[in-house]
């Protein structure tokens, strides 16, 4: 009887921990900014370089040291990527943000 409800218990929790598993959406793609701008990102090979398409301008930056995000920068031009959000600076200066994956 003690192994049956046991079971059953079992059953029952690894029903519920299915329902919470939540799957991490793949940083990357088209991104859509709070101000109506726009880029697109395409991470390259092994994920070291990023492919980003700006203002009519498509620019390779290599992978740089982040903190928990994903950062790609050439020194000039840097996309922070953080799931589904992003941030992309240019010059020093913002040029979006309030980005996501869309």
């Amino acid at each position: 009887m003690h192994r049956m409800l046991a079971f059953l218990l079992m059953v029952t929790l690894v029903g519920c921990v299915g329902l919470v598993v939540q799957h991490p959406i793949a940083p990357g793609g088209r991104y859509v900014c709070e101000d109506g701008k726009m880029f697109l990102v395409e991470l390259v090979g092994d994920g070291s370089t990023a492919e980003v398409t700006y203002d009519n301008k498509k620019i390779t930056l290599p992978q740089a040291i982040g903190g928990t995000d994903m950062k790609y920068s050439d020194g000039q031009t840097t996309v922070y990527l953080d799931g589904p959000r992003a941030l992309l600076e240019t010059g020093g200066l913002v040029f979006a943000r309030g980005c996501v994956q869309r």
